[in-house]
């Protein structure tokens, strides 16, 4: 078997702002159980209970996607998945990074067996961004227009 382009089983994206009431949080997770097969795409939308910090599902959709489409959101965030070099010397990154305005988080995870990748990220950080804007595409290929979130994750009004 040829080896992978990308990787393969889980690629999960999670979107948290902080600025929205009630708080609303976005789950997007692609699964493939083998690599060069169709793959699905699950988006959950989560509904933060405002006596305390427990999220309930609100709504969810689930698509099929091609083996490709799968490979090529692999091969769009694997740069992304090594840190940079001011993270590995301990230096704090946030100095003169600007002010995150709205303070979304973001949570991306790569897994398959035996071993895991997580970065944690905000919408100050340029990979945040990046994420940021390629998992709205992806949200949009399985989540109909008027339940989709704003730019910043938040509910549209």
């Amino acid at each position: 078997m040829a080896p992978s382009k990308g990787f393969d089983n889980v690629v999960t994206f999670g979107a948290t702002p902080s600025l929205e009431y009630p708080g609303r949080a976005w789950v997007i997770r692609l699964y493939q159980d083998r690599h060069a097969q169709p793959a699905t795409l699950t988006v959950v939308r989560l509904l933060r209970r405002s006596d305390c910090n427990l999220y309930l599902v609100e709504a969810r959709w689930e698509i099929p996607i091609r083996a490709d489409e799968y490979e090529a959101v692999a091969t769009q965030i694997a740069p992304v998945l090594a840190p940079t070099a001011d993270v590995l010397s301990g230096q704090d990154t946030a100095r003169g990074r600007g002010i995150s305005v709205d303070g979304t988080s973001f949570d991306l995870r790569v897994e398959t067996t035996g071993w895991q990748i997580r970065r944690f990220l905000t919408s100050a950080d340029p990979e945040g961004q990046t994420l940021s804007k390629l998992f709205h595409r992806i949200l949009a290929s399985a989540v109909p227009e008027p339940e989709r979130p704003g730019e910043y994750w938040t509910a549209r009004r």
